[in-house]
Formats: structure tokens, C-alpha cells, sequence
């Protein structure tokens, strides 16, 4: 299969799958798809449902990597996944707190993240995330320097994430971001179990009129590029390179660790080839000394064989003497060898 046909006013095209234009309809027909099954309904992290589409986590631990903020502002909590998900990232970088706000926070919801292992990471605020009363809560959490990242999803009319984007947003500095969740409604106005009105009221109509208002904040297309997602274009960026550090300050702390990390490879690698080299060393040493002592017992050998080979001629030069002989014939005849020469009979 290379190509689907769209049908459209006048007729229908057919397009290449493997186009830029044909992988971003597949991803948009894949959203469509997904959205009608609920599958990301069955997705928990480290044991908590957090009903979220899969990539648009992989890009969020990754943005989370990236800025290394000090501070998570989550509108909408429901079950507590995303919280937990957020605060294990930043347990991973080993800083930072999660803020977790929604109109109303269930008992189980609070029970489960209290007894989480992350839950120390997480502070939960009930309340309308657009009330100024909530809002301050939040802003008196957050030290002035602190690096913020912003992630909205609640309510997502677009009333009320407009709302939220002009509450939030100042929150972020240069090189931070905010992300705009369920975006992709206005996809899904004419799906099953869509709504009519999810066409323009929706996030993303929310966040196109921000941007259209603040010119210092921009889509940051990079963070789509896997395709499938429930917050397209809603990755935004605040621009600038005035304090860019807040990006780019954890890169260099993250080539800090590679760098280590890759000088304590060197580090072991070198001395396991200097042992490896002292093996190879004693096993030379061994079998030349055990080539010398076989050599040693070969010569030894071969005297001890001269050795032998001379007696055995010495005792054949003797056994073929004539005075042997004469021995070997007196005494068969029963006189003794001693009396050869001996005392004569008279003396007897």
C-alpha cells in the first residue's frame, strides 16, 4: 500500500502515505480512530490511570528533560496519573514540585496520591483554575526566579483554556513552555460521540487566539513530529534568547553527566586494560617457565639416558671379560671366587 484516496468537494485525491502530507493525515485519521476506542483510557503510569495519548508523554518527559523546571503547573487532576507522571520526572532530575489544580479532587483521587511514592512531590488545589483566589494560591507557591512549565487541561472550552492561557502564561519565562492539551477536538466535531460545536469551541481555537495576541510566545512544531497527538500545535514556546540558560542550563548540566559518565568509562576501561595486561603478562611468564622446565627435564632425560646407556656398556665390557668368565666357571663348578689365588691345600 503507497497511497489513500481523500474524497473532498468536486471528487476525490489520492495521496502518498509516505509524503509529509500523507503521514500527517494517517496521524490525524489514527487520532480520530483512537479517540472512538478510549484505548489511552487503559494507559497508567507506575500504577495510576493517566489517560493520556502515549506520545504526547514520550514529547512531555522530554520537554520536562529539557527546561528541568522547578515547578509543574497541571490545570485538571481527575485520577492523578499525569501528576504522578510529572513528579517522577522531576524526581528523576532530583528537583521540583507539581501543582495540581481542578475544580473538584475526588477522595480516592487525593487517597491514591498521598500514599504514592511521588505524592511527596505533588500539591494538590481545589478550585476553579481561573479564579483569582486559586490563582494566587498558586502564584505564592512559586518563587519569582523559578523555572515554570505549564500544562492545561481541564476544562477545555475555549472560554475557559483562554481564560487559563492569560492567568498561566505569564507564569513562564523566556524558553519556557506551556502546553495546551485536547487540541485535537476540533478533529473530532464530526466523529461519533463528537459535538458540532467542538469545531470552534475548543483549545486549540482558545490557543490560536493567544498567539494571535502574544507575539512572544510561538508553536513549537519540533515537539509534534511523532504524529499522532491530542495537542497539536499546543506545544508553545515563550520566545526569546535573553534567558535562554533555562533551556539550554540543562542541556549543560545533562552534557555535565555524560561527560563524567564518559570519564569514568575511561577511567575503568583503562584499568581493566592494565589488568588484563598484567594477565596476559603472568600467563606469558608461566608458560615460559613451564617451557623451561620441560626443556630442563629433557636434558635431564637425555643425560640420565647416557648415564645409563654408558653402565650398560661398562657391565657388557664386563660380562665379556675373560676374567668373568673364568669366575662364572669356577663357580659353577662349586669353588668359591675367593679362593682364586687363595691359601694352597697344604695350608689348610
Amino acid at each position: 500500500m503507497k497511497t489513500i484516496f481523500v474524497e473532498e468537494v468536486g471528487g476525490s485525491r489520492e495521496i502518498d502515505i509516505y509524503s509529509d502530507e500523507g503521514f500527517a493525515l494517517l496521524s490525524d485519521l489514527w487520532s480520530r480512530s483512537g479517540w472512538q476506542f478510549r484505548s489511552f483510557h487503559d494507559v497508567s503510569w507506575l500504577g495510576v490511570p493517566i489517560l493520556q495519548l502515549p506520545q504526547d508523554m514520550v514529547m512531555m518527559q522530554e520537554l520536562i528533560w529539557k527546561t528541568r523546571p522547578d515547578v509543574i503547573v497541571e490545570t485538571g487532576v481527575h485520577l492523578g496519573g499525569s501528576a504522578v507522571f510529572y513528579a517522577s520526572m522531576l524526581e528523576l532530575i532530583g528537583n521540583g514540585q507539581v501543582v495540581s489544580i481542578d475544580l473538584t479532587i475526588p477522595r480516592t483521587t487525593r487517597a491514591t496520591l498521598a500514599a504514592h511514592p511521588m505524592g511527596r512531590r505533588i500539591t494538590l488545589i481545589e478550585g476553579s483554575s481561573v479564579d483569582e483566589s486559586v490563582a494566587a494560591q498558586v502564584r505564592a507557591l512559586i518563587d519569582p526566579q523559578a523555572r515554570v512549565l505549564v500544562a492545561l487541561d481541564s476544562d477545555h472550552s475555549r472560554a475557559h483554556v483562554r481564560r487559563e492561557l492569560e492567568v498561566y502564561a505569564p507564569l513562564v519565562k523566556t524558553a519556557g513552555y506551556v502546553v495546551v492539551f485536547d487540541g485535537n477536538m476540533e478533529l473530532l466535531a464530526d466523529a461519533p460521540g463528537g459535538r458540532p460545536e467542538w469545531l470552534t469551541d475548543n483549545p486549540a481555537t482558545a490557543m490560536r487566539e493567544f498567539l494571535a495576541e502574544h507575539p512572544d510566545f510561538e508553536s513549537d512544531g519540533y515537539m509534534n513530529r511523532l504524529g499522532a497527538t491530542h495537542c497539536p500545535a499546543g506545544f508553545l514556546r515563550r520566545k526569546g534568547q535573553g534567558t535562554s540558560e533555562v533551556v539550554h542550563g540543562g542541556a549543560e548540566r545533562f552534557d555535565e553527566a555524560v561527560g563524567a559518565f564518559r570519564t569514568e568509562q575511561r577511567r575503568v576501561r583503562s584499568a581493566l586494560e592494565a589488568s588484563v595486561a598484567e594477565e596476559r603478562r603472568r600467563h606469558r611468564d608461566a608458560v615460559a617457565g613451564l617451557q623451561a622446565v620441560e626443556k630442563r627435564s629433557k636434558n635431564s632425560e637425555a643425560k640420565l639416558k647416557e648415564e645409563v646407556r654408558v653402565l650398560r656398556a661398562e657391565l657388557k665390557s664386563v660380562y665379556r671379560s675373560r676374567t668373568w668368565r673364568a669366575g662364572r666357571t669356577l663357580a659353577l663348578m662349586g669353588r668359591p671366587l675367593l679362593r682364586l689365588g687363595g691359601r694352597s691345600p697344604s695350608a689348610r
